[in-house]
């Protein structure tokens, strides 16, 4: 163990050991620093209190540590300091100083250790006082005068107003005094610990703390508490009655209002004395008022501290309104029939007025309306309004609107789009013929030659695995209500197949003079079209193509392309040689001059097999050395290795593949160059459709919709093109997917020129904008995207406007409604919605004082009167929403 370690044990005893025999004392804390003399492992020496013969601090011998900045604590009393010198030469010069830190004073001032010389010593001790010349110095130590010790104080409280408060604070002060202060103003002295109020009112309310002050030195021997606060609760006090009397519309909502001031208010509203269950605040809301609400209302209010209150009385009564009954039904007639609307409705001394499209109907004043010997001019929107012929004060809904209904009359129908008048329909595969019409409770008839088509009873007309027989003349009639029938054009529908070549040309080797004939013949030829070198020959439309003397500009690759609307074929390539003198060499030909991928939806590629596309019809070996395409979007699949050489007679295939990255028509160009001394290079022109069959909206937006709530919206989706496609899945992606979803069930099977709609959902998780992406994957009609988006609202209260104090009149209104406000409200939007919930108007006010009005001057969005009817006025503020019908007549 080396010295510094055995010191600071024995220093750790040694005040263990004090602090067991003083527990009860004051202490207080040395401080000790020293010096080293000559031999400093010769020097030892103790710090002991003289009366208990205590060691509080030890050094032993051997030690090399200065003991400078130790501190120790030790209780009042008369101290020595005792030395050794083991050596025993007594002159190492060595030094101790001790100062007392509470007072900043030196109790031993660096005295000299004229050390005692030999004798034994032992650390923490005691070791008796074998000389005087042991110890070196002497002291006292006294208790300072300091601050006290606050240990704990007042809490924090509120406090009923009228009642008794003591502060009391704990503390180690025995002589002193407590100042009480308030906001840091002194309200109080006292020589104990406690200070009482005897009844607390709004002025003791603040931040109160004490200081304390030891009579040993009031001025430096003084503590100031942490502070605790006062709070003062007040009594509830009535500040706004109730209104006395409140005349009310039924079936309308109302509020009977108190107010009152006071800590911890509580509300409970009793009818005719008896407590209401729930109506437990300031306002008392009355919904949907019937007469069985009337009587007496006042208030019972309770605060954190007593007395309870009881409010003014206020005395309810409530006007009636007629109630439907029966409502009118929808007429729809045949020309020349009759038919009634009835509306029955209760209510006291009720008149009666039908309406048509918002206009009085004359004669009108029962409560059935007649028709007879229908004609088109009698259609019209129709209603009828209830009038309760009784007094009305308070300028209540005294009237009542039957629901708007049609009257109107079968048409006969009309054909909105014939079918087509002529059809090539290709053997084995599919046609279909459409004729659309416009009129009520349609059926459908298909006619072939004039006969009739058994189960073709939908305005389409599907012909599928086409044979020889379904050729003919089609028609369809559309029979409608009332038995009103109309008939389409005729539509004539000839049978074909894909064209096959009876006759292929044949190679020539001509001279030149020599007359060049080349022909072609097959089945269900409609358009031919010959090539030479794989381009097209002006005016060579014909089976026949003649050149009648060749010359050596006529050499070439030549070719027929035979074309009807159920496809296409391509004769092979023949070549022509026209030359004074044959000489043996190779002939490079090429089995067809184009190649055509046909349409490829977006999204996905097509690979395409050129069977035995090179070949050497020549007599003498041919070498290909390369071959190449000048678009990257056509690419090889399989290809010969290269150099290749071909024997006379021999052929080679190929399998490209086109992967096209831009909609529309795409070309390229294939180059095969060989050692042909005539032809050393030949191409095959390459072609394909990159195309979506079908269209939409790049963007669908959902409208504001609350958190938690949802919208539903569409995607409608038409195929343009004359194939049927499959829509085969939808998904969403985007920050925000998780707000959408899907609600269409996929696959999806859209006809070539029809529609169909791809639904979603929208349910904001959060306020502000919501964004994501619809992907469609169609392996028929290609790949697209729909950018979706929302904004998600924070749900508003939602109050009916006459409660707080918003009326109209007149009501019901005709060309103008005045909207006044009893109270002060903020800016705000206001829309009329109709009962469908469209909205047909919208305004906005700024913000309004108490008793000012509005006009609406009963104009739609587009500027025009809006139609009579039921609609609903919705003023929009900030932080609420609060809404009114209205009823409109013309």
């Amino acid at each position: 163990m080396n010295m510094g370690t055995f010191i600071r044990r024995t220093l750790g005893s040694l005040v263990l050991l004090a602090c067991a025999a003083v527990a009860l004392q004051a202490q207080i804390t040395l401080r000790i620093n020293s010096t080293n003399g000559s031999w400093p492992t010769e020097v030892g020496w103790q710090v002991v209190n003289t009366a208990t013969n205590v060691v509080y601090h030890c050094r032993p011998f051997g030690s090399s540590v200065i003991p400078n900045g130790v501190d120790i604590s030790v209780p009042a009393g008369q101290y020595a300091v005792r030395a050794w010198d083991s050596y025993g030469d007594g002159w190492n010069g060595a030094s101790i100083t001790i100062t007392h830190v509470a007072l900043n004073s030196v109790l031993v001032n660096a005295a000299t250790m004229t050390l005692y010389s030999g004798g034994s010593m032992t650390c923490p001790g005691p070791t008796a006082v074998t000389s005087t010349t042991q110890t070196i110095a002497t002291f006292t130590v006294v208790v300072p005068c300091v601050a006290p010790t606050i240990t704990s104080i007042p809490a924090t409280a509120s406090v009923c107003s009228g009642t008794s408060r003591t502060f009391t604070v704990s503390s180690n002060l025995t002589n002193g005094t407590y100042e009480w202060r308030q906001n840091g103003v002194a309200v109080a002295t006292t020589t104990i610990n406690s200070y009482t109020i005897p009844s607390i009112n709004d002025s003791h309310a603040g931040v109160w703390d004490v200081v304390l002050r030891d009579n040993c030195n009031p001025t430096l021997a003084v503590r100031t508490s942490n502070a605790w606060v006062i709070t003062v609760i007040a009594t509830p006090v009535i500040t706004q009655q109730p209104v006395a009397s409140k005349a009310t519309c039924e079936n309308t909502n109302d509020v009977i209002s108190v107010r009152a001031t006071g800590a911890g208010v509580t509300y409970q509203w009793r009818k005719n004395g008896v407590n209401i269950a729930g109506a437990t605040s300031a306002d008392f809301v009355l919904n949907n008022v019937t007469a069985s609400a009337n009587g007496s209302y006042d208030c019972v209010i309770t605060g954190t501290c007593p007395p309870s209150i009881v409010s003014n009385a206020c005395v309810l009564t409530t006007t009636e309104r007629p109630r439907t009954t029966t409502e009118p039904e929808p007429l729809a007639l045949c020309p020349g029939a009759s038919g009634t609307l009835t509306f029955a409705a209760t209510g006291t001394n009720l008149n009666y007025q039908w309406y048509r499209n918002g206009q009085r109907v004359e004669n009108g004043s029962s409560n059935t309306l007649n028709f007879t010997n229908y004609s088109t001019s009698m259609d019209g929107q129709y209603y009828c309004m209830a009038t309760s012929n009784v007094p009305n004060p308070n300028n209540c809904v005294i009237t009542v609107q039957s629901r708007s209904v049609t009257v109107a009359g079968f048409r006969r129908p009309t054909v909105s789009e014939q079918p087509a008048k002529n059809i090539d329909a290709c053997v084995g595969g599919n046609a279909t013929l459409v004729a659309e019409f416009a009129g009520t409770g349609l059926t459908y008839q298909w006619y072939r030659n004039g006969s009739r088509l058994d189960g073709a009873v939908a305005n389409s007309l599907s012909l599928s695995g086409i044979r020889a027989s379904d050729a003919g003349s089609y028609t369809c009639t559309a029979t409608g209500t009332c038995g009103l029938s109309v008939s389409s054009d005729v539509c004539v529908v000839t049978v074909i197949a894909k064209p096959t070549l009876t006759e292929q040309p044949v190679n020539q080797n001509l001279s030149i003079g020599d007359e060049l004939r080349l022909s072609v013949s097959g089945t269900d030829v409609r358009d031919v079209q010959w090539t030479r070198d794989g381009k097209d020959i002006s005016g060579a439309t014909s089976t026949v193509y003649v050149v009648e003397a060749a010359s050596l500009s006529d050499a070439g690759y030549y070719a027929a392309k035979v074309v009807n609307s159920c496809g296409g074929v391509v004769s092979r390539a023949v070549r022509v040689t026209v030359a004074e003198k044959r000489i043996p060499q190779p002939e490079i030909a090429l089995a067809q001059t184009s190649a055509d991928f046909g349409t490829i939806p977006v999204g996905y590629t097509q690979e395409l097999d050129l069977s035995e596309l090179i070949s050497n019809e020549g007599d003498a070996a041919l070498t290909v050395t390369s071959i190449t395409i000048d678009n990257p979007a056509f690419t090889f699949v399989t290809a010969p290795s290269l150099p290749m050489t071909l024997a006379p007679g021999e052929s080679r295939s190929l399998s490209l593949r086109a992967a096209p990255t831009t909609q529309g028509s795409i070309t390229g160009t294939m180059t095969i160059t060989s050692d042909d001394p005539v032809n050393p290079s030949l191409t095959v022109a390459l072609s394909a459709v990159y195309t979506l069959r079908y269209a939409h909206e790049a963007t669908l937006a959902f409208p504001e919709t609350e958190v938690g709530q949802s919208a539903e919206l569409c995607v409608r989706v038409n195929n343009s093109s004359s194939v049927d496609i499959v829509i085969d899945n939808a998904t969403i992606s985007g920050a925000a997917a998780s707000d959408f979803e899907l609600v269409t069930s996929t696959p999806v099977a859209i006809a070539a020129g029809a529609s169909s709609d791809l639904c979603l959902k929208f349910t904001p998780t959060a306020s502000g904008g919501r964004n994501a992406t619809v992907n469609i994957t169609s392996a028929t009609g290609g790949n697209s995207s729909v950018s979706i988006s929302g904004d998600g609202v924070v749900t508003t209260s939602v109050v009916d406007a006459e409660t707080f104090g918003i009326s109209a009149s007149p009501m019901p209104m005709t060309d103008r409604l005045n909207v006044r406000f009893d109270r002060s409200m903020p800016d705000m939007n206001v829309d009329v919605m109709s009962s469908s919930g469209a909205r047909v108007a919208t305004f906005a006010v700024p913000a309004a004082q108490a008793g000012s009005t509005v006009v609406w001057d009963g104009r739609s969005l587009s500027g025009s009167d809006v139609a009579a009817g039921v609609y609903t006025m919705i003023f929009r503020t900030p932080t609420a929403v609060y809404t009114m019908p209205i009823v409109i007549v013309h």
